[in-house]
């Protein structure tokens, strides 16, 4: 079997042997006639309210959105802090209900984030998206049972994530472009090199993630 590159979230259209989340950051943008896995959700740094537009939830019922998401919590984000948390945990609830992953964003609010996923204990898994960070607060997100998925800081943070990139669970490992021009067959050597797992067998764990965590099923 030819196994081919996943990305678990990325705001650009993929190439047509690419296997992707791809988020359109609203229902307006996602292309007509595109007929891969998208997520949906309210991005903290977009949001003007606490709510999750009425008219998205149809959308986010249907089988090809395959994600709730990007949402979160961000500290430079326009709405306060009471207001982001209500609509982090509007997007939560939802999952649960629809029984799809969440995709995280958080900047500089990771203690809030692990006190809420502690509280709501959730029953779908939960992807931070464009994991990076110091090693201390990379294990923390691991040892809580988060799935973190890397973009190109695998490239930039080289020094961080080398020395015990190969210790984190390979179970819970994703790979993504997010918005970076950064190409995913460069980011997948980085990540196996760190992992020091050879580049075809590292590349079939993260595409039997990508299917388990996403039900991935559409051709």
């Amino acid at each position: 079997m030819n196994i081919p590159f996943t990305d678990a979230h990325t705001h650009r259209l993929p190439p047509p042997d690419v296997r992707c989340i791809f988020d359109p950051e609203g229902p307006s943008a996602l292309p007509s006639g595109y007929g891969g896995g998208f997520s949906l959700g309210v991005h903290p740094m977009n949001a003007r309210t606490a709510e999750i537009p009425s008219s998205w939830l149809e959308i986010l019922r249907t089988p090809r959105c395959l994600a709730v998401g990007e949402c979160g919590l961000d500290r430079r984000a326009a709405l306060s802090e009471k207001e982001q948390m209500t609509l982090f945990r509007a997007h939560i609830e939802l999952s649960e209900e629809l029984r799809k992953p969440l995709i995280v964003h958080c900047v500089r609010m990771q203690p809030e984030l692990l006190r809420l996923r502690a509280s709501f204990a959730p029953s779908v898994p939960w992807i931070v998206h464009g994991c990076r960070g110091s090693e201390k607060k990379i294990r923390e997100l691991a040892d809580s049972g988060l799935i973190l998925s890397f973009g190109d800081g695998l490239l930039r943070d080289a020094g961080i994530l080398e020395p015990f990139f190969r210790f984190l669970p390979a179970g819970s490992l994703l790979i993504e472009t997010d918005d970076s021009g950064a190409e995913l067959p460069v980011l997948y050597a980085a990540a196996a090199a760190y992992s020091l797992t050879d580049p075809e067998s590292f590349r079939t764990q993260i595409f039997q993630n990508f299917r388990r965590i996403f039900h991935d099923e559409w051709t």
